[in-house]
């Protein structure tokens, strides 16, 4: 038989237990919606980019890929950056997430931004940022508590993949294999016409 001690003792571990039942649920929510790293999808937007932030970005694109970019490799990538941002404005806040971090650890090394920094600068700056982990327990625990965790997540998770599909889908990686047109498609309407290789 319980003592009136281990009743009231028992009462309240019951009542704990109860409330720790109960808000399990919402810890579970909340540590989803903390951890999620999901792009946002947002309306079609013309609004001009901040020329500085596109230049950056796209210089953040070729050091990502360790290049040298031409003036029209420079001019392509920015037109895809600006179709992307038009088209779906929800990468506009992770762009200037992107160019920001980028900004800021380019000054923490070097007291420059990332745009004026040298090459070997930007590519240890690369280096650096995309080989600290972000999927580790320690980074979940941490990106549950910290704004700034979140957003570092979703660059490398989000915001990076991005950047690679822009690169990837362009003519740059082409142009570096010595490509001057799309491959199969004459960059002159009157290549058509001309006779082709000698195989014989």
């Amino acid at each position: 038989m319980l003592t009136r001690r281990q009743f009231i003792a028992l009462g309240i571990a019951t009542l704990m237990l109860g409330g720790l039942g109960a808000s399990l649920p919402k810890l579970r929510r909340y540590r989803t919606q903390m951890l999620k790293v999901r792009h946002q999808v947002g309306p079609r937007d013309e609004t001009p980019i901040d020329p500085v932030m596109m230049r950056t970005l796209v210089a953040f694109t070729g050091a990502l890929y360790g290049v040298s970019l031409g003036e029209a490799d420079r001019d392509e990538l920015t037109q895809r950056v600006e179709y992307t941002a038009i088209e779906d404005s929800g990468w506009r806040p992770e762009f200037m997430w992107l160019t920001k971090y980028a900004d800021s650890r380019a000054n923490a090394l070097a007291g420059k931004r990332f745009l004026d920094s040298s090459p070997e600068d930007q590519d240890r700056l690369i280096q650096s940022m995309m080989s600290e982990p972000v999927r580790g327990r320690r980074q979940q625990m941490v990106a549950m508590v910290s704004e700034q965790e979140r957003q570092r997540r979703r660059f490398r998770i989000s915001t990076v993949r991005q950047v690679r599909r822009i690169y990837q889908t362009s003519g740059v990686p082409w142009r570096r294999r010595g490509y001057r047109s799309w491959p199969g498609v004459p960059g002159d309407p009157r290549a058509y016409a001309r006779p082709g290789p000698d195989y014989a």
